[in-house]
């Protein structure tokens, strides 16, 4: 799954809570130029 700093979205890791998750973060990431890699273990709250 790609999220682009202009909002646009490709690919999917399954819907649900945990992709809406990983969508957050990488937009903070973008807004914060901070970067960030997240596993599938990782535990986002």
């Amino acid at each position: 799954m790609l999220v682009f700093s202009d909002g646009h979205i490709v690919g999917s890791i399954g819907g649900g809570a945990m992709e809406n998750q990983v969508i957050e973060e990488a937009r903070s990431a973008l807004k914060n130029g901070i970067p960030k890699s997240i596993g599938r273990d990782d535990k986002l709250v």
